[in-house]
């Protein structure tokens, strides 16, 4: 071996060792703070809707749509592909009333207001999406495979037609971010 390559394979274990240190340290933290802010922010439009009288405070949807956005928060960094898996398949899971009526998503179907209705179930999507990318970005077998497959994922967007619905739902996200920038 000559040195050249010594110094070759000493850096390629430098820039290994940096990469495991940064998705490992810092990016999970990133990631999870990001997912939280937008959790708050989702939580805060609840509270909103409620101050502005469109549903009760004491409301069956609104207590549980808010415990549902606390918890999201409280353990959003504990939260993995794994935990998922082993709650969603626990017999004795908290969180196995996801068939039935108590789910988040079928308590919405009880609000009155339509335009409520829909503006919080956008909410609950936007929030459970950034969760769910939170699990795929943090982890180290989901974040190759998402990269993998996301051409091919936006081509299947592209050629069913629903381009439109994901370019305008990038576009509202994008222009709350901006928004965000501004204050």
């Amino acid at each position: 071996m000559t040195n050249l390559s010594i110094i070759e394979i000493l850096e390629l274990f430098l820039a290994m060792g940096l990469l495991m240190w940064f998705f490992n340290g810092p990016w999970q933290s990133i990631l999870v703070d990001m997912t939280r802010q937008r959790l708050f922010e989702a939580r805060d439009n609840l509270f909103l809707h409620a101050a502005d009288g469109r549903i009760e405070f004491d409301s069956e949807a609104y207590c549980t749509i808010r415990n549902h956005f606390n918890k999201s928060i409280r353990f959003c960094h504990k939260i993995n592909l794994i935990s998922l898996l082993i709650v969603n398949f626990s017999e004795n899971g908290q969180h196995t009333d996801l068939k039935t009526n108590n789910s988040v998503f079928n308590i919405i179907t009880n609000i009155q207001d339509i335009e409520l209705r829909k503006k919080i179930e956008d909410t609950l999507i936007e929030a459970t999406s950034s969760v769910i990318l939170l699990i795929v970005l943090r982890s180290p077998l989901l974040f190759p495979l998402f990269v993998l497959t996301l051409p091919f994922a936006l081509l299947h967007i592209l050629l069913k037609g629903h381009l439109k619905q994901f370019i305008e739902r990038i576009g509202i996200i994008i222009e709350r971010e901006m928004k965000m920038g501004n204050t």
